[in-house]
């Protein structure tokens, strides 16, 4: 049921509405009494306010709304989450529609869980299945979701009532930096459904693989000739609206780079047959595999030319009269890419050797990270007594203090710190705010990782309620850690180290401060495609519109960003690159030189085969020589 704006329903009518809504999406957190007891609180605010409808009430009241914490009623936690939950149902039923400027100054991320169970459940089912049929990834699919919850939530339209406008409403309103996600993907969507027939715009961002117009990519990769240029058109174009947005660029850019290679080292007049001599240049030119540089993958990239070969062969067969000419012979066989796609599998002995390179310089990456953390701090602390265009030095750059053009408050009271990098063209922000929470999180994840050896899924999804202190046999108090299953059945409990149990009970003391209990957020689990709403997690982004769990995508980019700042300073080495996952290696690795058995690191890491193990493990041939010298002492 979605109830239209026109309808005027009183506050108990309103209420007894809502209360069947919880009932629907009651669960251990949000029992149905928190939608009515929400609404009420809600509603006779609301009353407050001029208007003929429950919509233009709201949209006098929502510019009051986005200060939370200035809002007499709303400054008690339990209060806040029931009456976010009846906000909730508001606007699922369509009742409100806010304004986009609302919806992304707001943290917004639990309200998918109601469209994919509510009134829009069928919409979002059909976009997702058609998401699959255009083999889009799991993040495109619900990013596809996502845009579609926004838009609907402030048109109050169905899927099938979309329009072009409705999207390029969307993009000219999309201006806030937190809210990076595109409607290209559900553009692509809608596309296929035909719900809608205008190309995507683009919004003109410079990319980092380079102009999205096919035109301009085939200008960039001086494709020139006629007949080439309209065939490659042509598969770009069909292809653009099958893949999604950044997926199409990685594979525009490997097609046209092979086809610039080859009309450089050969001539091709209107055929796109490539001799063979020129074939076997290109596969040696693109056989370097380097974990830490941006280089091509060749099975990848012999799978995109493969790919377009078959789509020529294919266009002739279909109309031989106007494409009979194009058919080519592949030059990719079936049997390379399956050779291709066994070296591109890390070897045993590659993983090992990564892992040892990573344990060596482990050491000064944990002083380098702490370090990064404390600078982090002072300069935001020096920044924050400077007035308005005053300037102040960090390094060699000249950075200045500037206005907040918005003051961005979240309901835990944050203020941001804004300053931008003088001489710089294009002027570069930052938030100082943000780059200290990310340098802190770098270092504490980090921390725990080498300190626990969990996987990454382990360590975010762990809740303050799994710090569980035990009682050895000689009667201390142990701080240890119940780990709930991830990859395997079974959970376990783990005892932690001191420093583990330092950093820990540092995070709770950021989170938590003066609050009388630890913060609730929500979390997108990415292997269950939904949020897992309203949980006391350890690891938590109180960022500039955004309180939501940690997860692996922001901590790759955190740990990548700050290792640049890293190698910038001369503090990490270009060919080192740490990742979440190498973290568990380098901890059993680490276990494995102390001389702990490998059955006691196998119980630890929570492996049900000690074969397992042994892939984690990176034996020190150091440590070897060494035992084969002492041999005839």
């Amino acid at each position: 049921m979605i109830l239209t704006v026109q309808i005027y329903p009183t506050v108990a009518q309103l209420t007894a509405i809502i209360r069947q809504f919880g009932l629907e999406h009651t669960n251990a957190y949000n029992p149905a009494r928190t939608y009515t007891y929400g609404a009420q609180h809600l509603l006779e605010w609301l009353e407050t306010y001029p208007g003929e409808t429950w919509q233009a009430r709201w949209l006098v009241a929502e510019a009051d709304f986005k200060a939370w914490p200035e809002i007499e009623w709303v400054t008690d936690q339990q209060r806040y989450y029931r009456i976010r939950r009846a906000l909730s149902a508001l606007i699922a039923l369509r009742i409100l529609q806010p304004s986009y400027a609302w919806l992304h100054a707001t943290p917004w991320n639990g309200m998918l869980k109601y469209f994919e169970e509510g009134p829009d459940k069928v919409d979002v089912q059909r976009i997702l299945e058609t998401a699959k049929t255009l083999k889009f990834n799991h993040r495109a699919s619900y990013n596809a979701v996502f845009t579609f919850s926004y838009i609907a939530i402030h048109t109050g339209k169905t899927l099938s009532a979309l329009s072009h406008a409705d999207l390029m409403e969307y993009e000219e309103n999309r201006t806030d930096p937190s809210h990076r996600i595109s409607c290209n993907t559900l553009h692509f969507v809608l596309r296929a459904l035909d719900i809608v027939t205008e190309d995507p715009k683009p919004r003109g961002k410079k990319s980092l693989n380079g102009p999205a117009l096919v035109d301009k990519l085939l200008d960039q990769y001086k494709i020139v000739s006629p007949f080439h240029r309209e065939v490659l058109h042509n598969y770009l174009s069909e292809r653009q609206i099958q893949v999604v947005q950044s997926v199409f660029r990685v594979q525009t850019h490997k097609l046209l780079a092979f086809w610039q290679f080859v009309t450089e080292h050969a001539t091709v007049n209107e055929t796109f047959l490539v001799p063979h001599p020129v074939m076997a240049l290109w596969k040696d030119s693109i056989r370097t595999i380097q974990r830490n540089q941006v280089l091509t993958i060749p099975a990848e990239t012999l799978r995109v030319v493969r790919t377009f070969y078959r789509y020529l062969n294919s266009l002739a067969l279909d109309d031989p009269e106007h494409w009979g000419t194009h058919e080519a012979y592949a030059p990719i066989q079936r049997s390379e890419l399956q050779v291709a796609a066994n070296q591109a599998q890390t070897p045993k002995q590659v993983r090992q050797n990564l892992t040892r390179l990573l344990v060596n310089h482990g050491g000064g990456f944990r002083k380098a990270l702490k370090q990064h953390h404390n600078d982090t701090v002072v300069f935001l602390e020096r920044a924050r007594q400077l007035e308005v265009d005053q300037t102040i030095e960090r390094g060699h750059t000249t950075y200045r203090r500037t206005a907040v053009n918005k003051q961005y408050l979240n309901p835990y009271g944050v203020t941001y710190t804004m300053m931008d990098e003088v001489g710089a063209n294009p002027k570069v922000y930052i938030n100082l705010e943000d780059e200290e929470e990310r340098a802190f999180w770098c270092w504490a994840c980090v921390e725990l990782f080498l300190e626990t050896g969990l996987r990454p899924v382990e360590l975010y999804r762990l809740q303050v309620s799994d710090i569980q202190p035990r009682t050895s046999e000689n009667g201390e108090v142990v701080p240890s850690l119940f780990v709930p299953s991830a990859k395997i059945i079974v959970p376990r409990i783990i005892d932690l180290s001191s420093r583990a149990a330092e950093v820990i009970a540092k995070i709770i003391e950021r989170m938590q401060g003066d609050l009388a209990d630890y913060p609730y957020v929500d979390r997108f689990e990415m292997s269950y495609g939904k949020f897992a709403l309203n949980a006391q997690l350890l690891l938590q982004r109180h960022g500039m519109n955004i309180q939501i769990g940690l997860g692996n995508v922001a901590m790759i980019h955190w740990l990548d960003a700050v290792q640049n700042i890293l190698r910038a300073e001369g503090n990490l080495p270009e060919d080192v690159r740490y990742l979440p996952r190498d973290f568990r290696h380098i901890f059993a690795t680490r276990l494995h030189d102390q001389g702990v058995s490998l059955l006691e690191i196998s119980n630890y890491l929570g492996h049900k085969n000690i074969n397992t193990t042994l892939k984690y493990i990176a034996p020190n041939t150091r440590n070897l020589v060494d035992h084969l010298n002492g041999l005839n002492d």
